[in-house]
């Protein structure tokens, strides 16, 4: 197993170690970094790195079990509050009444049509041509395992920009309320639309890369 997995290993556990009281409880947690041993010459790789990662995931769940009640409950929430309770927060705060007449509605009216395309389009053009551009003429280049594939990919869920784009909208057409209820409509349409095309476009490719 690699040494800095087992460092990493150790430091996970040594918070668990030493706020359990008694020796008998901190067996376990000596007995799990014994067992973390380099593979020797008769063990494969693979199946010394399935074994390993179990063992880190044991130690994962000693070290939680030996931190305080609020840092669990701190971990537990933190996936719910990041995918459910902030984006309802920032829908209900911006005042977004969202139905199917008023999607129609933006994406017939100028306004709508305009913030529709330049988060989609104007982010996929825009990230994906600088970054083309950049590798053309050997202005930079790519970090390693990184290709124009997946630029293209996060330049498209880069067109999800709710909050600032509300923001700006606001400030744009302070006084217009119905240019504001279009903007706001088209922005959550835009947003939409760039992560199911990003994440479509990501999968394609993913997949296109696995059966090769």
């Amino acid at each position: 197993m690699n040494t800095k997995l087992i460092i990493v290993a150790d430091l996970g556990l040594l918070r668990a170690y030493r706020q359990t009281q008694s020796a008998a409880d901190r067996q376990p947690h000596l007995k799990l970094i014994a067992e973390l041993k380099p593979a020797t010459a008769h063990e494969s790789d693979q199946c010394r790195l399935v074994q390993d990662h179990d063992r880190v995931l044991e130690m994962r769940d000693v070290a939680e079990r030996a931190s305080t009640p609020l840092r669990r409950w701190e971990d537990a929430l933190d996936m719910p509050v990041a995918l459910f309770i902030l984006p309802m927060f920032a829908l209900t705060n911006a005042g977004v009444v969202f139905s199917f007449s008023s999607v129609l509605d933006s994406l017939q009216h100028p306004t709508g049509l305009g913030i529709i395309t330049g988060l989609v389009l104007g982010k996929f053009i825009g990230i994906s041509g600088a970054c083309w551009l950049g590798l053309r003429y050997n202005i930079g280049r790519l970090p390693d395992g990184v290709n124009i594939h997946h630029v293209i990919g996060a330049s498209l869920i880069a067109g999800i920009g709710f909050t600032m784009s509300t923001f700006i909208a606001t400030l744009g057409f302070d006084g217009q309320p119905d240019h504001l209820h279009n903007a706001k409509t088209s922005i959550l349409v835009a947003s939409v639309l760039s992560a199911f095309l990003g994440v479509l476009y990501i999968w394609i490719i993913a997949s296109k890369s696995q059966n090769k």
